[in-house]
């Protein structure tokens, strides 16, 4: 489903939120090109509790965020659409 561009910019989600993560192994360090999803974080998001940057300034030297910016699912208004009173994704708009 995904490019390959988009594949390799997959993991920088894991910087936007704290919603992607990393998995780990049973020695708790990082799998490679395994992620998870935490939707605990999702949800808060989708309902309008939780707040995610869209933009980041990462010292490249270093790999610290040193800026950035957040936003709620209100500030999306065509994905705000989507969502239903309760903050779930209602599929049924797009057909």
């Amino acid at each position: 489903m995904l490019c390959k561009n988009n594949y390799a910019r997959f993991g920088d989600l894991v910087r936007f939120g704290g919603i992607v993560y990393k998995t780990k192994d049973d020695d708790g360090n990082k799998v490679k090109a395994k992620y998870g999803l935490n939707m605990k974080r999702a949800k808060e998001f989708f309902s309008g509790q939780r707040e995610i940057p869209v933009q980041i300034t990462l010292n490249q030297i270093t790999n610290e965020i040193i800026d950035s910016h957040y936003v709620k699912v209100n500030d999306f208004p065509t994905l705000n659409n989507l969502i239903t009173a309760e903050g779930l994704y209602d599929y049924d708009t797009l057909l």
